[in-house]
């Protein structure tokens, strides 16, 4: 994802956006994924549903901190987990959370491609599509960070020359619940793949 931060839209472009449900799903999904321990939580729900203390001693993180990026921002905020169990421990209940299929499947519904100027789709793919796909991040990344330094031998951020804002982002991120492509899911992928 490649953003120019000096680009506008215009308010009508902006109020069409909002009402798109695909965009409203990449935002609480970019919402969800902007701390590095909310990131680490859906990291791990992705491999099976967790309570926040098991995943704060997991991660060896306060309860209270985790439990409050799970429960308030994943779950409320960003409807991108959801409880899916309660087990009474200790004469209290202890909520489990997983990934809200729904919030993904969303992301697979694009009504425009490419006209949000960014992509966010699920995709599944075996693991050796997935290691190529974390190599081809590595080098994306690797030749982001060699135009950057190519930008300050030039002078960039110096002053020397012309300069805008960016941001750019990358992300391959595994939601788990990967199986076997049923018939008809296969079907539907030779389909679009002929169209």
């Amino acid at each position: 994802m490649v953003v120019d931060a000096n680009s506008t839209l215009a308010g009508d472009a902006l109020a069409e956006r909002a009402d798109n449900g695909h965009a409203d799903a990449v935002d609480r999904v970019l919402r969800a994924l902007n701390h590095p321990v909310r990131r680490r939580i859906l990291q791990q729900l992705s491999v099976e549903p967790a309570s926040a203390s098991t995943l704060a001693k997991h991660f060896g993180e306060e309860l209270g901190m985790v439990s409050y990026h799970l429960n308030q921002v994943l779950a409320k905020e960003c409807g991108v987990v959801e409880l899916v169990d309660t087990i009474a421990r200790r004469g209290a209940l202890e909520k489990i959370y997983g990934l809200d299929a729904g919030i993904w499947e969303q992301l697979a519904h694009v009504p425009d491609p490419g006209a949000e100027g960014y992509g966010l789709f699920p995709l599944e793919v075996d693991e050796s599509t997935w290691a190529e796909i974390c190599e081809a991040q590595e080098a994306f990344e690797d030749r982001i960070a060699a135009a950057v330094r190519g930008g300050h031998e030039r002078g960039a951020g110096l002053g020397l020359c012309k300069t805008r804002r960016i941001i750019v982002g990358v992300a391959a991120f595994s939601i788990g619940g990967a199986g076997l492509l049923q018939a008809e899911d296969l079907a539907r992928l030779e389909a679009d793949a002929r169209t």
